[in-house]
């Protein structure tokens, strides 16, 4: 069989000793697929038994949008039985100085609370932390003038000082050039102006080294192999965590907007007569009483739409509120597959049209 070329990569560097996770959903869309038929499964497993992998946990376990680690099969020991799940994209996608201070990991970190179902997340599954051919460093001997010009060519405020990619000597940043200057001293070279950095294993938990990456506004990854992997920052964890967070926040201000257009333009009588889902008997007295399906359920109504007084088509507008209900309730179940980009594509579309409504 042919062999994706991305698969072929990830084995080359797991035999290298580099870890590797990637989401189930990321390998399935290597072989063109979305879901896991038991034909689908089949190809995988022969195309990882060809290169000689295995994955934990299971592929074809759990959601798709879980991370698996990429194993060498004769390190991971029996292969899981073939099955298959009929998931098709619905649940939870892809610097040494001084001291080192390696983060202690106690036996309660390196378990798998999940068991089968989820994983532990570590540091080593941001995309910033395996990238090593895009980490710059330079050496203890070259100029400070080429620190600046890389610095300053690709916007880093920082650099990995090291001669082979394993022994590191440290950093250069502008604050220890700053320093060094206040100081006095005399800075030709890099050797000058060095500062201690701080260094992570790939399989550091990620919460815990969220902690010393805030703190210390940078740190060093280190494959197994004991080379850089990546380079994390605070802005490479200002880009996760805005990741997860802008569903939450668009939809709190969408929800905000439409309370607002039902309040002004329905009387209390209109909106208390809202349809509750099944089952639900809580009373409405005004819109934050409302959930969002009693919003869509509201505006079915052509005489409660022609209140609101907007010259929108209605049918399209009512799509779009459906549509956004179902995302709404993936992400308020922290269903994870809320947060990809097609799934948002209709929040932040709901999101510009009212935002014009209230400008």
């Amino acid at each position: 069989m042919t062999v994706p070329g991305q698969l072929l990569q990830v084995a080359e560097e797991t035999r290298n000793g580099q870890r590797r996770w990637k989401k189930i959903k990321t390998l399935l869309s290597w072989f063109d697929q979305k879901g896991r038929g038991k034909h689908v499964v089949e190809t995988i497993r022969e195309a990882l038994r060809e290169v000689g992998l295995d994955t934990e946990p299971d592929f074809a376990l759990g959601s798709v949008h879980n991370y698996v680690e990429f194993k060498l099969a004769s390190a991971k020991g029996d292969r899981p039985e073939d099955s298959c799940s009929d998931v098709d994209g619905s649940g939870s996608e892809d610097r040494e100085g001084g001291e080192s201070e390696p983060v202690e990991e106690t036996e309660a970190d390196s378990r798998d609370p999940a068991g089968s179902i989820g994983t532990v997340f570590r540091i080593g599954m941001l995309e910033a932390a395996n990238r090593p051919s895009e980490v710059l460093t330079v050496k203890r001997d070259d100029k400070v003038t080429k620190a600046h010009l890389l610095m300053i060519m690709h916007d880093y405020s920082q650099l990995p000082v090291t001669q082979d990619m394993r022994k590191i000597d440290g950093m250069i940043s502008w604050r220890s050039i700053g320093q060094a200057r206040v100081k006095g001293q005399s800075i030709e070279s890099v050797r000058d102006c060095l500062e201690p950095i701080y260094q992570l294993q790939q399989d550091a938990p990620f919460f815990q080294a969220v902690e010393e990456i805030t703190k210390r506004e940078v740190v060093l990854v280190m494959g197994t192999d004991l080379s850089i992997a990546g380079i994390v920052t605070t802005n490479d964890l200002s880009r996760e965590f805005h990741k997860k967070a802008e569903p939450f926040l668009l939809l709190e201000q969408v929800e905000e907007w439409i309370r607002a257009l039902i309040s002004k333009n329905l009387s209390p009588e209109e909106i208390g007569a809202a349809e509750h889902s099944s089952g639900d008997m809580r009373q409405v007295d005004d819109a934050f009483d409302l959930d969002f399906g009693q919003y869509v359920r509201l505006l079915e109504s052509r005489e409660n739409w022609n209140r609101l007084g907007l010259e929108i088509d209605r049918k399209e507008f009512r799509t779009l509120l459906d549509d956004v209900r179902e995302v709404r309730n993936d992400v308020m179940h922290f269903r994870p597959d809320s947060s990809q980009p097609e799934s948002l594509d209709k929040v932040r579309m709901l999101h510009r049209l009212l935002e014009q409504l209230f400008k």
